[in-house]
């Protein structure tokens, strides 16, 4: 099984810039603050790297007319994922940038910890889970989630998922035996609402995906169950229908307990 160190929610953030004095202090900033940051060059062709963030920040020195598609193309690819520009603009390119759908944009003058700050804080207000109780881990038969690491095992052996695929089983064994509709599934997963069926269409892409890994990890694609016209829910019952299979939440801090 891979170590991973715990990590805080809010702390992977994507920082998008050209390499300057002020960029790279922002960097070192950032990390210094907790941040997991990850960099990316600054171009036309920017993209999210195949992996979880919690926020971008757009980092530059100077703000031209052939950047203003990047914060965008990001926010537009991952709109659950708050998008932070850092630039110098002109007033009227404030309301802009901000109308055009970026969370938030911090003045160059903006002092280093305030930006750290400022990421944190978009984080906990558009997290669909903030305030609520979240265990380290959550056991339902032989899988096992892993919510701080962001991780998934079959019998103590991780499977490769998808963030997309990760959020939907971590949302699913927090309530094993409970039918989820499919629009709250797609609110948790996209930080968006939309209409059922097309929630239902885009989560059946990844919802197949899913059941392949589980059913090649031994799981079996009966693991995620769909309930006709109302939704998904993660199978707690062993494969002859008992349900005495234990299902377990466990802190850093606390011992597993069966329910």
């Amino acid at each position: 099984m891979s170590t991973h160190r715990t990590e805080r929610p809010g702390e992977r953030v994507l920082v998008v810039s050209v390499p300057s004095p002020r960029s790279d202090a922002m960097f070192a900033s950032l990390r210094q603050h907790g941040l997991i940051a990850t960099a990316a060059p600054l171009g036309p062709d920017i993209g999210w790297p195949d992996a979880e963030f919690d926020a971008a920040l757009v980092a530059v020195d100077q703000w031209t007319a052939t950047l203003q598609s990047v914060p965008l193309v990001l926010k537009r690819a991952r709109p659950d994922v708050p998008v932070v520009l850092s630039a110098p603009l002109l007033p009227s390119s404030i309301e802009e940038v901000l109308d055009a759908g970026i969370d938030a944009w911090l003045d160059v003058a903006t002092p280093l910890t305030g930006v750290a700050a400022q990421i944190r804080a978009l984080h906990r207000l558009r997290s669909p889970n903030r305030g609520k109780f979240e265990p380290e881990s959550a056991t339902v038969r032989g899988l096992t989630v892993h919510y701080a690491r962001r991780e998934a095992l079959v019998n103590g052996h991780p499977i490769p998922l998808t963030p997309t695929e990760f959020r939907i089983v971590a949302h699913l064994a927090r309530q094993p035996g409970r039918v989820v509709s499919h629009g709250e599934l797609f609110h948790e997963v996209h930080g968006y609402d939309t209409a059922e069926q097309e929630a239902k269409d885009i989560l059946k892409v990844h919802l197949s995906r899913l059941r392949g890994k589980l059913a090649h990890a031994g799981l079996g694609e009966e693991m995620i169950v769909t309930v006709r016209g109302f939704g998904y829910l993660l199978e707690r019952r062993g494969p002859l229908g008992r349900d005495d299979e234990p299902v377990s939440e466990s802190t850093d801090d606390s011992p597993s307990y069966a329910r």
